[in-house]
């Protein structure tokens, strides 16, 4: 059976979920399990585990579909072979699972399947790490947890570790695993949550550390070149465009400064899934002296830049990888700090430090079209803009949504998705966007000017001037500002600039009543002509689309539709396909157009205009 039957655990998940409730433990390196059964498609019995993770950069417990489901002996048979390396468990993972949509299971699921207890938590707890990380660190934890758990000796080779819980799981239900973290295993999902919160609360009670994510106060921001100067060069190493994140949280900065940091960059981050996530930093000398030298890719795809007083720039394919490895960093700043109440960080030796990493590497996603690109998109919250947003988080574009509708920062959940209220006729707003831009992502690749306000009807002898006014500033003369503001970061991205303009049929073919939307619409397209000539230069590629007849928009009630095709004395399913060719056009018909213009395919194309209404006799 290929469909993962979400439904038939999903009561089980949700009762581990519950118990965990609001846990303070919850954090990034938590892994959950569930050890059940399966009468699978030849009405045979099979043990499995569902396994949770939740990710490097967030700190809620995943939803039942986001639970991998496999084999549990298929993951037991793993840990009892002689000789097994890092290569062939990612691919025996893989066919460990149930069901072939399930999601792949992280490495440590055979952490989880070694200990024979009916629910299990893994946990990379900051205090143990810490302590993980000084002379005689064996003896220190065992000190704290000698009536709870069991303390095993760090081994860089998962399964050996394995090996070594299966077999001390007869008479114990609780792991310390230095430099890794707790293992905890129960009969019931509240027998497992206690037995993790005694020990977490142990641990914290030995070793205080501040956990918080970041400071409310950040460093200063910098000219919006300078990021994006750093990230067109580094693209250019790697040979694909990459989104950039920084971390200027006040401790951040504080460790960058301390003499201790040479540590990690000379040695790397004492814990085998901090290396994984972060790799081996280096150091930014600053705009005049450049990078001292480009960092090496962590095992996760991120490379990580220290730079006194400003704090970690981190580059990754995702916003969400970046953001992740700038977390663990800052992790690890506050781990290394708080080794001091112990006596002094002592780094692994780099050799196991590699080995380790070696096994729980997950395997790197497949890189989607955009990955790495920044798109901002105007008009974004509902209706065509919100539909383009989608299409271009589907081909793995880190987007801005800017609209002046407050739901813009709701409207996608999706961990490569910025929603920012703004109005694009404020100028001043618009010119803050684009330096938070330049300093939240690293640049831009790709604009959509979407935003527009078509208003009631009015025939020019009643036309208010205030009324003009106000639709030419928010159709037109806000985009020349977006343009203007624009252009400076789309001469720096990796694969060149993209802009794609929304334009009207309007512009070809007004209608009456709409002389403000009308001129608008053609004012903004005479103006993106001029940009494509004037940026051709610097390979920007600026196109407009005309759309028309699009009704699955807020602005098209059914209401309105109905009257419309009353009006034309037709059913609104025959109002909808009033076009030449018969056909609907949809916000997403549009959206993916939007994205296809932005994509290799259109790459020798700038200047065009495109309809994109079914044929229309007046435009053709």
């Amino acid at each position: 059976m290929d469909k993962y039957p979400v439904e038939s655990f999903q009561i089980e998940i949700e009762q581990f979920k519950q118990a965990c409730g609001e846990a303070s433990w919850i954090e990034p390196g938590l892994s959950l399990s569930k050890k059940t059964s399966w009468r699978n498609q030849f009405g045979v019995d099979e043990a499995l585990l569902l396994i949770s993770q939740v990710g490097w950069s967030e700190t809620r417990i995943p939803n039942p579909e986001n639970w991998a489901c496999v084999r549990l002996e298929a993951l037991k048979g793993l840990i009892g072979l002689p000789r097994f390396d890092p290569d062939q468990l990612q691919a025996a993972l893989s066919d460990s699972r149930a069901f072939s949509d399930s999601p792949l299971p992280a490495p440590n699921a055979i952490l989880h399947a070694s200990i024979d207890l009916k629910y299990a938590c893994f946990s990379e707890l900051l205090p143990i790490l810490a302590a993980s990380c000084i002379l005689d660190s064996i003896k220190i934890l065992h000190g704290w947890f000698k009536e709870f758990a069991l303390v095993l000796p760090f081994d860089p080779d998962l399964r050996r570790l394995c090996q070594d819980i299966s077999s001390a799981g007869q008479v114990n239900d609780a792991f310390v695993l230095p430099n890794r973290g707790l293992l905890v295993g129960g009969g019931t999902p509240t027998d497992c949550c206690e037995k993790l919160n005694r020990l977490v609360k142990t641990a914290r009670d030995q070793l205080p550390i501040s956990e918080t994510a970041e400071s409310e106060q950040q460093a200063p921001l910098l000219g919006t070149s300078v990021l994006p100067g750093i990230r067109s060069q580094i693209s250019a190493q790697r040979g694909r465009p990459l989104v950039l994140h920084v971390d200027g949280s006040m401790e951040t900065r504080q460790f960058i400064d301390s003499p201790v940091s040479e540590t990690i960059v000379q040695t790397g981050p004492p814990i085998p899934a901090f290396f994984a996530c972060t790799g081996l930093p280096v150091r930014w000398l600053g705009e005049n002296q450049g990078i001292a030298s480009f960092p090496i890719e962590s095992a996760s795809g991120a490379s990580l830049m220290l730079k006194s007083g400003l704090g970690v720039i981190v580059a990754a394919d995702t916003v969400h990888e970046a953001k992740a490895a700038a977390g663990y960093f800052h992790r690890c700043a506050s781990l290394i700090s708080s080794t001091k109440q112990l006596g002094g960080f002592y780094p692994l030796e780099l050799e196991d430090l590699s080995i380790a990493t070696q096994w729980i590497t997950p395997v790197r996603p497949v890189l989607l079209p955009f990955s790495g690109e920044i798109a901002l998109v105007t008009g974004a919250a509902s209706g065509i803009g919100k539909a383009i947003v989608g299409s271009l988080l589907r081909r793995g574009s880190t987007v801005i949504g800017l609209d002046v509708n407050p739901a813009i920062t709701e409207t996608f959940q999706s961990p490569g998705y910025t929603g920012k209220i703004c109005n694009v006729a404020d100028e001043d707003m618009v010119c803050q966007t684009f330096q938070i831009i330049a300093n939240e992502f690293g640049g831009l690749d790709m604009l959509v000017l979407n935003a527009g306000l078509f208003p009631g009807g009015s025939h020019i002898e009643k036309q208010s001037l205030d009324e003009f006014t106000n639709v030419l500033n928010v159709n037109f003369v806000s985009n020349l500002v977006i343009m203007r503001e624009a252009i400076p970061l789309l001469r720096l991205a990796p694969r060149y600039g993209r802009v794609v303009v929304v334009g009207s049929k309007n512009m070809r073919a007004p209608g009456l009543g709409a002389a403000a939307y009308s001129t608008s619409k053609a004012a903004l397209t005479q103006l993106a002509r001029v940009a494509a000539l004037e940026w051709a230069g610097d390979r920007v590629r600026v196109n407009v689309i005309h759309p028309d007849a699009v009704f699955d928009t807020a602005l098209f009630t059914e209401e309105v539709l109905q009257a419309r095709a009353a009006h034309y004395g037709m059913s609104v399913e025959q109002y909808k396909k009033r076009n030449l060719l018969k056909t609907e056009i949809t916000s997403h018909d549009v959206a993916e157009l939007v994205a296809e213009m932005c994509g290799p395919l259109f790459r020798h194309v700038t200047g065009a205009q495109i309809q994109i209404d079914g044929g229309n006799d007046r435009t053709i």
